[in-house]
């Protein structure tokens, strides 16, 4: 009996694993004036030994995107947060 119901157990695991949203259903669109998107990691440091760039600018480029992009999507952030009243 054990064993028929092994299956069953699994299955269900895995259904409750499932997202909440229907598989067809999109987030929003992330903002897609990024100018670094494209860029590979060769690129970046080839434009910051040129002084094309600088590290400051990069970075700022970055937690710009992530703020454009956390504000065009519903919900709580995704970012882990600390929370300092957690016990240890």
């Amino acid at each position: 009996m054990r064993r028929s119901l092994l299956p069953l157990g699994l299955m269900l695991a895995l259904a409750a694993c499932q997202p909440a949203s229907p598989p067809n259903a999109t987030a929003p669109a992330a903002p897609t004036d990024f100018i670094y998107a494209e860029l590979d990691i060769a690129d970046l440091q080839a434009r910051m030994q040129a002084g094309e760039l600088d590290s400051r600018r990069l970075t700022q480029a970055y937690l710009d995107r992530i703020a454009a992009v956390r504000s065009t999507r519903p919900g709580p952030s995704s970012t882990p947060s600390s929370n300092s009243t957690r016990t240890r």
